[in-house]
């Protein structure tokens, strides 16, 4: 947001400002979805093995968000992430796990052989699915790719500092906002209105995604919503800026066809994710999604 403020002025770092801790606070509520449902996942996996493929093994998404949520809250009361190298180490080394799980049993379904009829195109208009649900499932695909765009965050920290660091100049010699608490012989730090705000922020992300389980119509929103102006949309004004690029020059109109084109690309993908939830919300009994 700094150097959105440099190079574009107070007005630009509103709009960044908006699009970032909203996509941030979506983000919240999107990995609370995903995490129920790859808990579930494991879940049904395990029950086909012991109990067979012809088995119920249906379960609730509703108990794992709730657990995932407990856990947030604890997480989500460390003060910083400055000293905690283990972290970074420790999601380096799990993306890296998953991604060799994938490659390896995309690798085994090659090798045993074709087991099944597929196309380019994937599924078929009129067998698998009518040609407005195509369209509709591809634009949804889309939002849910820009979704992986979105990163250069870590996560929900920026929201809380910004929440507390604006709590503490407002009421500066409030012992509820600014004062710290050191138990456990020091080795933590606890302040009372970090407890409150970021626990309320879990629970409230929780619920949300409690009542919104639509994980692919979800993803593909926040993808859609966060992709053009913090992907797009900024990095090229700010290299305009910065390089006092003349308007109307051969590189100021590729890169304003390429930011338009990025904007046409979200619209569609944000109408199609409303449709998506939409849809969703007809079938919808609130907090009893199975899977």
């Amino acid at each position: 947001m700094e150097a959105v403020g440099s190079l574009l002025g107070k007005g630009q770092v509103w709009f960044c400002g908006l699009c970032q801790y909203v996509n941030l606070v979506g983000t919240a509520i999107g990995y609370t979805i995903t995490a129920s449902i790859s808990a579930a996942a494991l879940y049904k996996a395990n029950c086909f093995h012991s109990k067979g493929h012809s088995a119920d093994c249906g379960v609730y998404t509703t108990m794992y968000m709730v657990v995932f949520g407990i856990s947030q809250i604890v997480f989500s009361q460390l003060p910083n992430l400055h000293e905690m190298a283990w972290l970074s180490i420790l999601a380096a080394v799990m993306s890296f796990s998953y991604a060799t799980i994938g490659v390896g049993l995309s690798l085994a379904q090659t090798i045993t052989g074709p087991t099944g009829k597929t196309t380019i195109g994937g599924t078929q208009i009129g067998v698998d699915v009518t040609s407005a649900q195509k369209i509709w499932l591809t634009l949804q695909a889309l939002g849910n790719i820009a979704f992986a765009y979105s990163y250069s965050m870590v996560y929900c920290q920026p929201i809380y500092a910004a929440v507390e660091s604006w709590a503490a100049g407002r009421w500066p010699n409030s012992e509820f906002v600014v004062r710290q608490y050191y138990p456990f012989s020091g080795k933590f730090s606890l302040n009372m209105f970090r407890l409150v705000w970021r626990t309320a922020f879990v629970i409230v992300s929780t619920v949300l995604a409690i009542s919104l389980p639509f994980f692919n119509d979800i993803l593909g929103l926040l993808g859609a919503l966060g992709f053009w102006p913090l992907t797009v949309y900024f990095p090229v004004e700010m290299y305009i800026s910065q390089s006092k690029m003349k308007k109307y020059s051969r590189k100021w109109v590729a890169l304003q066809t390429l930011s338009f084109a990025c904007f046409v690309v979200t619209v569609a993908v944000t109408v199609a994710s409303i449709q998506g939830i939409t849809q969703s919300l007809k079938n919808y009994v609130p907090f009893k999604t199975k899977l």
